[in-house]
């Protein structure tokens, strides 16, 4: 299942380094960030003379930024060798599937390292998504995972469940 597949990988990157800003995880990964004025694009990853590089747009609000480094990172560990003109090049049904991927893998890191965004955005999933700028799909598969898991899932993703006993609506 996409969803466990990508969690886990996520888990897994988080137990390895920490839980860091996003910058400071691509730097861990081995991964050179630039931000770049670049309009047509919010980032993109590549190689270049041996270098694994993220570009960012400049121009992007913070939590865009921020959403498009999680995104490329996962891009990085999730498909390693694939570049935007691989992609372009060889005619497959892939991409979408993997920008769903980045955007899941982004948007689960996203939910365990900002913690007080989420809270702000009412908990509410779809808000905090459109934040960081990953699309409804991964926001989906999130929802439909934390319905039929539920508290099981948050205590893996890091939060603390009040028990039902306690809740006090």
């Amino acid at each position: 299942m996409m969803f466990d597949r990508i969690l886990k990988t996520v888990k897994s990157l988080i137990e390895k380094h920490g839980l860091l800003h996003p910058r400071e995880m691509a730097e861990r990964c081995g991964l050179l960030v630039l931000e770049i004025p670049y309009r047509r694009l919010h980032g993109i990853s590549f190689f270049f003379a041996g270098l694994r590089v993220i570009a960012v747009d400049s121009s992007l609000p913070p939590y865009r930024k921020n959403g498009t480094l999680f995104h490329e990172i996962t891009h990085q560990i999730l498909h390693p060798g694939m570049t935007r003109f691989f992609i372009e090049t060889i005619p497959t049904k892939r991409p979408a599937r993997y920008e769903l991927e980045a955007d899941l893998g982004g948007l689960i890191y996203a939910l365990m390292w900002d913690r007080q965004g989420f809270e702000d955005s009412g908990y509410n999933v779809y808000r905090f998504a459109e934040l960081y700028g990953f699309c409804r799909a991964a926001a989906n598969l999130v929802i439909n995972n934390l319905e039929t898991r539920g508290p099981e899932l948050l205590r893996i993703m890091g939060y603390e469940v009040p028990d039902p006993e306690d809740w006090v609506p």
